[in-house]
């Protein structure tokens, strides 16, 4: 028994290989390392908002990953930036110049563990959005010389890739 394939055939065969060849690559080609792609600050909620993606999808910490290199303090006691996978420095203005809030020595500032996104299935690729409570931050912070902020924010996945820089437009807290 001869097999014999129709025109049509070929060109369902094809579809489906090519289709499963790029279902076995990135959906959008997505960098491997974090991109941070929108960063804004809402005032009624209090509330820092980061958008980023992840190509592969190594983003997050367990909370008991404190092994290196995601242990808390180096051996010379300093905090260890690998800890944290969501860094944000404040900065507030003063005579026009952008100028960080510097804080004790030994204060872990407004640094975060997202815990792990890793997603289920064959696409590893996340596109996240990141909200966090800034009520307790700005209490302590904003004073009638500090009532104009910005927020600068970089993430880390677990392969140690260090995001892009992303800062909000001024918020402006006396109104």
């Amino acid at each position: 028994m001869k097999i014999r394939f129709e025109p049509l055939t070929y060109f369902l065969i094809l579809l489906f290989a090519g289709s499963a060849f790029t279902s076995c690559m990135d959906d959008d080609g997505l960098p491997d390392e974090p991109v941070i792609n929108e960063i804004w600050f809402d005032k009624a909620a209090d509330e820092l908002n980061i958008r980023f993606t992840d190509g592969d999808g190594d983003f997050g910490l367990e909370p008991n990953q404190t092994d290196p290199p995601f242990h808390l303090y180096e051996e010379d006691s300093t905090i260890n930036f690998f800890y944290f996978n969501l860094h944000v420095d404040t900065y507030y203005r003063s005579e026009g110049e952008w100028v960080p809030v510097i804080l004790p020595e030994g204060a872990l500032g407004n640094n975060y563990r997202i815990p792990d996104l890793t997603p289920e299935g064959q696409s590893k690729q996340l596109r996240v959005l990141v909200r966090v409570d800034f009520s307790n931050a700005n209490e302590e912070m904003l004073t009638e010389e500090t009532d104009t902020v910005q927020y600068r924010a970089v993430i880390v996945d677990r392969a140690l890739n260090i995001s892009n820089e992303a800062r909000t437009e001024p918020v402006i807290f006396s109104d």
